[in-house]
């Protein structure tokens, strides 16, 4: 159910949870491109999830 949350800590289990943590994440670090492109993957990662859920 929570597949995409192997790449984020233990306590982020909801979707709510991992998008204050991807804003946390991107105060800490707004330009670095590394990490742009890890969360523009997870973020795709969890449309494809949650399309795979609703259909």
């Amino acid at each position: 159910m929570y597949g995409m949350c192997c790449h984020f800590p233990n306590i982020v289990k909801s979707w709510s949870n991992i998008f204050n943590y991807l804003k946390a994440l991107e105060y800490k670090v707004r330009n670095n491109y590394c990490v742009n492109k890890i969360i523009e993957n997870l973020l795709r990662e969890g449309k494809e999830n949650l399309r795979r859920k609703i259909t």
